[in-house]
C-alpha cells in the first residue's frame, strides 16, 4: 500500500516496547533464528487458503531484543504495527501474535 518504492539498503524498523525505542534494520531481524510453517488462513468473510509461512516467530524477536513486557514483567495486552508513511497501522493482541 506505500505509494513509492522502499529502499531496504538504508531501512530502518522503529520499535517502541514503553520507555525503551531504537531501530533495527531487516538484515537485524533476519539474522534471528528462521521457522516455516503451512496452515489453512480462514478469513472472516468466510474464505479460507492453505498457505505457508517463513521468517522469525514473535516470541523469538521478543526474547532477543527483550521487548514485549513492562517493567512488572506482564505483557502488554496489544501490538501495534504502522507503514512508514502512517497510512496503514493496526493492532493485534499478544496472545495471537505469540
Amino acid at each position: 500500500g506505500l505509494k513509492s518504492e522502499m529502499d531496504l539498503a538504508h531501512y530502518k524498523i522503529n520499535i517502541e516496547s514503553g520507555e525503551k525505542k531504537f531501530q533495527l534494520t531487516p538484515t537485524d531481524i533476519k539474522l534471528l533464528p528462521k521457522v516455516s510453517y503451512t496452515t489453512d488462513f480462514r478469513c472472516i468473510e468466510g474464505w479460507s487458503e492453505v498457505t505457508q509461512f517463513a521468517g522469525t516467530r514473535f516470541s523469538d524477536f521478543m526474547n532477543h531484543y527483550q521487548v514485549g513486557k513492562r517493567s512488572d514483567g506482564q505483557f502488554y495486552q496489544y501490538v501495534g504495527f504502522e507503514t512508514p508513511d502512517g497510512e496503514y497501522y493496526v493492532s493485534i493482541d499478544m496472545e495471537s501474535m505469540l
